[in-house]
């Protein structure tokens, strides 16, 4: 026999194997179906047990040895399985000595000392793989996580007139997404996003190696097409098997806006503007081509160049925002961020934020993230959002914080929640109560305004508030989504009186005469509200 305990099936089969009832016994083996998983005869294997009282007996856990006719049947369960044992041997053999009857006895004991054991110690074997294996996954989604983390950057690059900004959302399973920048010698920046397939540590640390790679030959000044062509040719050499990486390579030239792009395959950027006098921006892809890294040698990447205009954004994106899915299994998909991206680049300084919030309406609270989701914005402020800056490009006076960024359908009532949101945004300016009560109502007037007369009271149309501070001034803007109008006439010649007796002309009237400035852009859709600290 072998040893007590054995925590393996194959020990335990042999032991059956091994084992001998008289001198012409048997030892059957059944599972919870009735099918003999062991007889002596090979032939019997897979077979249906044929005495269904017996087999219900012994599946029900009975222990029992009892004579039947000529025949000497003994049952017990397997401990610790859903199995049963069946012995049999002939009575005439079993009494023809002494000796045989004992073996018998003894078989029966041993089956009753081994079998639990056996049971028991194939159960804990099984118990003890399993945690460890639950453990060493944990562990290995936990490295992968600070490699992914510690490698992310710590901040964004402060570029006068510019702003950039980057978010990575771990999935539970960790996969390779990055996104990095590189401060080149000639002033110029360079902007990484990529993705490594595959999860966990194999695909942390090819993530790791990708960027240091990208890292250490974009320092060498090459063009973007060139810096993934190297470390195409690098990463072929070492990558295992199955997996490869996407990613884009962008320079930016802060002083001109010309950026300089190549893709290796990864998404497709989009460029957003403020579009014409319907309010809707345009959301449009930038595209160029190249296949992923590592996944074969000699490849060439097209570069494309573009300039980034006063007021431009563009959006950097992993596929784990646009593959996401809801309950019904339907993806969110790039229609769906076009879609979002096209109401115009004045969303960009809380963008992301944006499309967070959609995300999760659209996934529902209980989404279990598939991918990670990782996003870069590139935003080229106008003149008047950026400010003065002094000679070294850091803030000066004129440095501007976004407070909030929100978003209200045109409903009745919309103007109070702008108020309270705006007033909570501006609680840190320390307003005076006489400042605070102006700006109020200036900003509910010019909601109103938005909803009535630019959005014509859909409430399928939103008006969006975007709330700034500067050292010496606050400054709020209103946009809706209607098709503006000739704010040059209707506000008449300088210093003369709008025309009141339409209801846009008196809601003007109200919001010119408690903001300390208040000026529209070209459709006539947005209005910025200018309040100054000396008021």
């Amino acid at each position: 026999m072998f040893r007590l305990g054995e925590p393996t099936i194959s020990a335990f089969y042999a032991s059956l194997v091994r084992l001998r009832i008289g001198e012409q016994g048997t030892a059957i083996l059944v599972d919870s179906s009735g099918q003999v998983i062991y007889h002596p005869e090979a032939d019997q294997i897979g077979t249906q047990f044929e005495d269904p009282d017996l087999l219900g007996r012994v599946l029900a856990g009975q222990i029992d040895a009892y004579r039947d006719g000529e025949r000497v049947v003994g049952i017990a369960p397997v401990p610790g399985t859903p199995w049963g044992l069946v012995t049999e041997d002939e009575w005439a053999s079993l009494t023809s000595a002494s000796r045989s009857y004992q073996r018998l006895l003894l078989g029966l004991l041993i089956l009753g000392i081994v079998l639990p054991a056996v049971g028991f110690g194939f159960l804990a074997h099984e118990r003890r793989r399993e945690a460890l294996d639950r453990a060493r996954l944990e562990q290995q989604m936990r490295v992968a996580r600070v490699i992914q983390q510690t490698l992310l950057p710590k901040s964004m690059p402060n570029l006068a007139g510019w702003r950039v900004t980057g978010h990575y959302q771990p999935a539970q399973a960790v996969g390779g997404d990055f996104y990095d920048y590189v401060r080149l010698d000639d002033g110029r920046l360079g902007l990484l996003i990529g993705d490594v397939t595959d999860k966990g540590v194999p695909a942390a640390l090819v993530m790791a190696t990708t960027r240091s790679l990208l890292r250490s030959t974009a320092r060498g000044s090459g063009s973007p097409g060139q810096v993934l062509q190297q470390v195409n040719e690098l990463l072929v050499r070492e990558i295992p098997p199955k997996m490869f990486v996407t990613c884009l390579y962008a320079i930016l030239d802060p002083k001109t806006g010309r950026l300089r792009f190549a893709n290796a395959g990864h998404n497709l950027p989009y460029r957003t503007r403020n579009g014409a006098r319907n309010g809707s921006g345009q959301a449009v892809e930038l595209r160029a081509t190249g296949m992923p890294l590592g996944l074969m040698s000699g490849m060439v990447y097209e570069e494309v160049e573009t300039t980034i205009e006063p007021g431009e954004c563009l959006v950097f994106y992993s596929d784990g925002l646009v593959e996401a899915h809801n309950s019904h299994r339907e993806m969110f998909g790039n229609a769906r961020l076009q879609a979002i991206l096209s109401q115009g680049a004045a969303q960009c300084p809380t963008l992301i934020q944006r499309l967070l919030s959609e995300l999760e309406s659209f996934t529902g609270r209980g989404w279990q993230q598939e991918d990670d989701v990782t996003l870069l914005t590139l935003h080229r402020g106008t003149p008047e959002d950026c400010g003065p800056r002094d000679k070294a490009g850091s803030p000066g006076a004129g440095h501007w914080q976004i407070l909030d960024h929100f978003s209200l359908p045109s409903e009745p009532g919309g103007e109070h929640h702008a108020i309270e949101k705006v007033s909570r945004a501006v609680e840190k300016l320390g307003l005076s109560p006489r400042q605070l009560d102006r700006l109020q109502t200036a900003v509910g007037e010019a909601t109103l305004n938005a909803m009535e007369h630019g959005n014509r009271c859909d409430v399928s149309k939103k008006v969006y508030i975007t709330v700034k501070a500067e050292p010496t001034r606050a400054t709020i803007r209103v946009r809706d989504e209607g098709e503006g109008f000739d704010h040059l006439r209707q506000e008449g010649a300088r210093g003369e009186v709008p025309d009141v007796l339409s209801e846009r002309g008196r809601g003007l009237l109200i919001v010119r005469h408690y903001a300390d400035e208040l000026r529209f852009n070209r459709e006539g859709n947005e209005a910025t509200l200018v309040f100054t600290s000396n008021s």
